[in-house]
């Protein structure tokens, strides 16, 4: 597994609720097995809603500041670009404290080559939970 995973909003207060993971800040720590991740506010993007995705946001997941920094407008689990529709899953992007991982603009640029967001979050769950 990667140094980055997204966790949903659903997923991240089951955790705390479970006393599966603490949250101080900004930072999620497992307890299971103490790993810390730097979390920052993202959408997964799950549905087209209207319009086209000439752009390939569709199955990605992006920070917000990236969306906005794209010119996509995010409000409520909706992201709009342009004249084109998305539904998204809101969570965080997780970043793996204690290594030095690449910048995630560089990681999104490859995503073609990773496994999927899907996939990578299934990983993650697999091997914490």
């Amino acid at each position: 597994m990667g140094d980055r995973i997204f966790i949903s909003q659903a997923q991240l207060e089951a955790w705390i609720g479970d006393n599966e993971a603490s949250f101080d800040g900004t930072v999620l720590t497992l307890a299971k097995n103490g790993e810390s991740y730097a979390l920052e506010t993202a959408a997964q993007i799950t549905e087209l809603l209207d319009g086209e995705d000439t752009t390939g946001l569709l199955g990605k997941t992006r920070t917000i500041s990236e969306l906005h920094a794209a010119g996509v407008e995010y409000s409520q689990g909706c992201a709009i670009l342009g004249d084109t529709a998305y539904q998204c899953n809101a969570g965080f992007v997780g970043i793996r404290q204690g290594g030095a991982p690449e910048p995630l603009e560089a990681e999104l640029a490859a995503s073609d080559k990773e496994a999927s967001d899907a996939a990578l979050l299934t990983d993650f769950l697999l091997k914490h939970l």
